[in-house]
């Protein structure tokens, strides 16, 4: 077989090199998920009431994301529409 190298392995390296970073990734996003349902608060932390301003500005972006995901034919019939009215 062509591109298997000397040994026969090929790129089997490449595919331990993944696996390994994938689990020193899983390692770092169970640290932040930890912190979130594991951990305990301090007694003295101090929360603060976000502004409606703010509230908006974070979930315009997430909307922005999560509509086109969950129904991309919105988007996609306008692209449609927009090519054929061009004459592409």
């Amino acid at each position: 077989m062509a591109g298997t190298g000397p040994n026969g392995l090929g790129l089997l390296w490449l595919v331990v090199l993944a696996v390994a970073m994938n689990a020193v990734s899983l390692y770092y996003y169970l640290q932040v998920l930890k912190q979130i349902y594991v951990v305990e608060t301090p007694a003295t932390s101090d929360t603060q009431a976000t502004s409606v301003i703010t509230q908006v500005v974070l979930a315009v972006p997430a909307l922005a994301m999560v509509v086109p995901g969950c129904a991309p034919d919105l988007l996609i019939s306008k692209l449609v529409t927009a090519i054929k009215l061009a004459g592409l």
